[in-house]
């Protein structure tokens, strides 16, 4: 009796050692063949997010340099004084230069020459009909 027992396991150990090479020339195969197709998705994955980046990159970089530049002109904007003053004899006003009316401010975009004349006097006359001293005589 012991000789079926020995003969069995022998058989069961057989298609054991048999199945388990198969499994193990089967998971090779299969392994190999999910390599070379990894590899050639990363290629062609690689292929397509390159065309993709340069694609992208030549629609991007004049938008970006839009941006910057918008951008740009609003800092400077945004950053320059609410008010500045300015100086008559740096600008067109020499006959302002000294008068108690001056006020020479910047209001955004728009300068406030004086109370009396917002753009500054007339050019055609040689003297500011009011022009008061700021020193007393």
């Amino acid at each position: 009796m012991e000789d079926w027992i020995a003969q069995l396991e022998n058989t069961v150990n057989a298609a054991a050692d048999e199945a388990e090479r198969w499994l193990t020339s089967t998971l090779d195969t299969v392994l190999e063949a999910s390599e070379q197709a990894v590899d050639r998705f990363e290629k062609n994955v690689d292929q397509v997010l390159d065309e993709f980046e340069q694609g992208f990159e030549q629609s991007f970089e004049p938008w970006a340099a839009s941006v910057a530049g918008n951008l740009m002109s609003w800092m400077e904007e945004t950053a320059a004084p609410v008010t500045q003053v300015v100086d008559p004899w740096l600008q067109d006003h020499p006959r302002c230069v000294g008068c108690r009316n001056y006020h020479g401010q910047s209001y955004g975009r728009d300068t406030l020459i004086c109370a009396m004349h917002p753009y500054g006097p007339d050019p055609d006359l040689e003297r500011c009909p009011d022009w008061e001293a700021v020193w007393p005589h």
